[in-house]
């Protein structure tokens, strides 16, 4: 029933119950779980950040407008770069998103971009960037 299993070298030999290495296997993937776990909770926003930043430049028309739109409710440093970039996209949902979060964010650094995206053709960019400028 109790059962020895003998680990180590000829000379050391140690005996552990079964059911204590067993135990002791449970303890050690629940605490490598737990810090996983807590380690995401401390930078989960930076992960985040650089997913949401490579859709904005490299995903589809929708992950692009999704990661604008996300990028704008962040509020990170990083974030205003991508942003600034974003208003020149070759879709105008994307460049929307874009002028749209940057407005959330009220970034002095993106005021002057802001003010080129008045030129843009379509009336939904244009409105996007227009109550930012006014407020500024």
């Amino acid at each position: 029933m109790n059962e020895l299993i003998v680990i180590g070298a000829r000379k050391r030999k140690h005996f552990f119950n079964k059911q204590a290495l067993k135990a002791w296997k449970a303890a050690s993937v629940f605490l490598l779980f737990l810090l996983f776990c807590l380690s995401a909770l401390v930078h989960p926003t930076v992960d985040r950040v650089g997913i949401l930043i490579r859709e904005l430049k490299t995903g589809d028309l929708r992950r692009r407008t999704r990661a604008a739109v996300e990028l704008g409710g962040i509020k990170h440093p990083r974030v205003v770069k991508p942003l600034i970039d974003a208003l020149e996209d070759k879709h105008w949902t994307v460049r929307r998103a874009a002028a749209d979060a940057l407005g959330r964010m009220r970034e002095p650094c993106a005021v002057k971009p802001l003010i080129l995206t008045l030129k843009d053709w379509v009336p939904d960019v244009r409105g996007a960037a227009r109550p930012v400028i006014t407020f500024s």
